[in-house]
């Protein structure tokens, strides 16, 4: 066995942990286990043995959550020569409580310029002496970073206080990159702050310096990091607005004087306004207060803003305290110095979240196709789609993996170049393809025959839809990504009106492939969807079921019509020509 130390710090929060096999055959295990057994129980044992190349996890609960610094030591039994390799995530020294389970989605990380955070006795906000996360020693110009990802959508809280330089160094909270509260003053107490965060959010506490003074010497603190993560379903405004009698977003409510969007993100009921004093402004000793109610069952997420002049909004310089909350709502309060007149509002931009795409890939968001495809009304899930079609290059480095590890692709496959599309393949050997490449880089592959991966023979292989693995787009996605996404500008080919500034077609190509990526890309940075060569899709052309699969894009070959994003082909799936290739997709990065 190997012991591996883990510091949880705090954390409440179930940490997972993942046995990888490195080796070239099974490994079997015996036991997890995890000390000292008061503080810590392992919620749930590893298969027990795991595959060639293959993974398994299992998860470690801290049972205290009261501050502290308990130290868990995990061991993994191996009935095999070479312990296992392990993956663990950078859950210590979190800080953090979690409210109900399944709140926590990814690991805290802890990144910058230079020192990064660590732990640090300080007295708390509660005036207890206690743990709190402190920024790094930052340099003039420099940035320390600490943050995690939160499955969401709930109200996330905590308490911080920086000594710094002020109006010019910040510590900040970014939401999925977007700036929503940040707090500069020489006098380090401690303030509240609570956001509304949407599902799957990335967040992120900043120290930022300026360019000038007091080099390494400014600190940041953060502690009482705490998640709720919200118990109701959220709601569409189209259902939340049909319940309270067709509100339109810019209706304003027959009482409280707002406008039926801003009431959905509140959660008002139009029928008696806001409750008592939650949006009436008072103004004490100087600070400004606002109280806004959060409906947790309303799918639009709020972001209060402050603003001097109705022009310029911002959420720095906002203390936010978390009033009360129970399973149906919360509810925050803002404070703000009142110098000069202040004006506050509940806006509705909350960054939405775009899960970071892998290198040579990027993510389409989910939506529905236009009424002027053939697949009107079609609704696509998020998925991620390759910016060019797959290389002669790439092709080649696969296709010997394949070679060597029980695939039948053989000397499949031609190229112009090693930045050319691969041409000459079989929607067979494309499939078998993405199934080789998914492991050569340790992911599930896609495609399988009795339930067993897909690597020989002409079969119609099933799907499995929860794999991570590369494969091809449906048809759905390989337009629905041609037109642009959500992004669309509803272009007649991808990413253009005009053909010649976005497609290798037989009016342009001198009848030949060229290097993926030099013409215009679309709308979302992906290239050549329209021409240089026909792209396989996943599914069969409707009619033609087990006869012909979807081809889309156009080609060097055919004319600027084919290349248009509305235009379809079918093909027989043994069938391999040189104006034929494709390029990959994934479901799911995880």
């Amino acid at each position: 066995g190997q012991s591996t130390a883990v510091d949880f710090g705090t954390a409440a929060s179930d940490v997972t942990f993942t046995v990888e096999n490195t080796g070239t055959g099974p490994l079997s295990l015996s036991t997890v286990t995890v000390s000292p057994a008061a503080n810590f129980q392992v919620t749930s044992q590893p298969a027990s043995t795991v595959g060639i190349s293959g993974t398994t996890t299992f998860t470690v609960r801290a049972l205290d959550a009261n501050r502290g610094n308990h130290l868990a030591t995990v061991t993994v039994a191996s009935d095999a020569p070479n312990a296992p390799s392990f993956t663990i995530p950078v859950a210590s020294r979190a800080l953090l409580a979690v409210a109900g389970t399944g709140a926590v989605d990814g690991s805290l990380v802890n990144t910058g310029t230079t020192a990064l955070w660590d732990t640090a006795s300080t007295i708390l906000a509660d005036g207890s002496t206690g743990l709190a996360m402190k920024t790094g020693a930052t340099p003039n110009s420099g940035n320390s970073t600490f943050g995690a990802t939160f499955e969401g959508p709930g109200i996330l809280s905590w308490n911080w206080k920086v000594s710094a330089q002020q109006n010019y160094d910040w510590l900040l909270c970014e939401v999925n990159g977007v700036e929503v509260a940040g707090i500069s003053t020489k006098t380090a107490a401690w303030q509240s702050q609570v956001l509304q965060i949407p599902a799957g959010s990335q967040v992120r506490w900043i120290y930022r310096k300026d360019a000038a003074n007091s080099s390494g010497t400014d600190s940041g603190y953060l502690a009482d990091i705490r998640f709720s993560k919200f118990a109701t379903a959220q709601s569409s405004f189209d259902t939340w607005s049909a319940a309270r009698g067709g509100l339109t977003p810019t209706q304003v409510l027959p009482k409280g004087g707002m406008q039926a969007m801003f009431a959905w993100l509140g959660g008002v009921d139009p029928t008696t306004g806001p409750a008592v004093g939650t949006y009436q402004p008072t103004l004490s000793s100087g600070i400004y207060q606002f109280r806004y109610r959060v409906d947790k069952g309303a799918a639009g997420m709020t972001q209060p803003q402050v603003s001097t002049d109705l022009v310029n909004w911002d959420s720095r310089r906002m203390k936010q305290t978390l009033i009360s909350e129970d399973s149906t709502s919360a509810v925050i309060e803002l404070s703000v110095a009142a110098t000069g007149k202040i004006f506050s509002r509940l806006a509705a931009n909350v960054p939405v979240y775009t899960p970071p795409a892998p290198t040579g890939f990027v993510y389409v968001a989910a939506g529905t196709l236009p009424s002027s495809s053939q697949l009107s009304g079609q609704s696509v899930s998020a998925f991620y789609i390759a910016k060019t079609e797959t290389t002669w290059g790439q092709w080649q480095s696969v296709r010997t993996y394949a070679a060597a590890n029980g695939y039948d692709i053989g000397s499949a496959g031609a190229g112009n170049g090693t930045d050319y599309p691969v041409t000459n393949v079989s929607w067979y050997q494309v499939a078998k393809w993405c199934n080789a490449r998914s492991e050569q880089e340790g992911l599930t592959p896609v495609y399988r025959v009795n339930n067993l991966v897909y690597k020989t023979g002409d079969s119609a292989p099933t799907v499995d839809a929860t794999a991570n693995g590369y494969r091809l787009p449906t048809e759905a996605q390989w337009e629905f990504a041609a037109r642009g996404g959500v992004s669309t500008q509803n272009y007649e080919y991808s990413g253009s009106n005009d053909v010649n500034a976005v497609a290798w077609y037989n009016g342009n190509s001198g009848y030949a492939t060229h290097a993926v990526g030099t013409k215009q890309a679309n709308e979302l940075g992906v290239s050549d969807m329209s021409g240089n060569v026909w792209e396989w899709c996943e599914n069969w052309y409707p009619g033609y079921e087990g006869s012909f699969r979807v081809c889309r894009g156009g080609s060097w070959y055919y004319g600027a019509n084919f290349c248009r994003v509305a235009n379809r082909l079918n093909l027989i799936p043994s069938y391999s020509v040189n104006y034929f290739g494709f390029r990959v997709a994934r479901s799911s990065v995880q």
